[in-house]
Formats: structure tokens, sequence, C-alpha cells
């Protein structure tokens, strides 16, 4: 599907699959509806990413809600997930910390690293989190 439709409609089909297979947890899927000409290796990234911040969430947050967003901004692919979840200490991660999710955003990272990307990470114990990832689109 990533390679026929494209990343927006992929992550907007996974979105919508995640709120089927997990019904507790209302899941949303935003774009701001401008033209991404995302390059097929940053595509895949992205959606290994998404794939893994979604699953982040499914495994940890103890969200009731979950929302994806994509935006064109000033040349660069930015892909958020946010939910209402536990939150955490994201200056706890700063290293793989296998067994309690740190693993996972330490892989989001590195595959960002290879493709000059950031991810900044926004969460509060009690209300949620918001892991926002960068890339070029170029």
């Amino acid at each position: 599907m990533l390679y026929e439709l494209g990343l927006v409609a992929t992550l907007a089909s996974l979105t919508e699959q995640i709120g089927r297979q997990h019904p507790s947890i209302a899941c949303v899927f935003r774009d701001d509806g401008e033209p991404k000409a995302v390059p097929q290796d940053v595509e895949v990234v992205f959606f290994q990413i998404a794939r893994e911040l979604i699953n982040n969430v499914l495994k940890h947050a103890q969200a009731t809600r979950l929302v994806v967003d994509t935006r064109a901004v000033g040349g660069e692919l930015v892909l958020s997930v946010t939910d209402d979840g536990a939150g955490f200490d994201a200056q706890t991660l700063t290293e793989p910390v296998v067994g309690v999710g740190g693993f996972g955003l330490y892989s989001v990272r590195e595959r960002l690293d290879h493709l000059d990307g950031r991810m900044e990470i926004d969460s509060r114990l009690g209300v949620g989190t918001t892991i926002r990832v960068r890339g070029s689109l170029v």
C-alpha cells in the first residue's frame, strides 16, 4: 500500500485499522492537505517510525485518544503522534532501555539520523505525549 498510495494514505489507513482493533482508543488521522513529494526511502522510514510510535502508545500509554498528524512545513515532512495517556520523563531516554519502551524511541532516533531528521518529545506525566519527527522533503 505504501508504494502504491504513498505515505499519507497509508498512515490514514493504519490509523483507521488501529481504531478498529482497539475500540477503547479514539484514533484520529489528520493531514494538512498540502502536497508532499516524499522520497520513497523517507516514506519507508517514516512509516516504520509511525508504526513504532503507535505501538508504544498501545503498549505503554494507557491512552483513550491517539492522533496521527502529517504536515509539510518549510520543506520538511512533519509527523506527529499524540496521545492523552500516562506520559513519561523523556529525559530518561538518552540510552536504550530494553523492556520499558526506551529501545523503540532510541531506534526511531537512529533511523532519523540516517535521514538527517530529528525527533522532539513533549511528554507530561498524567497528561500525555506528543512525539514529532521531521525529515526533509527534498
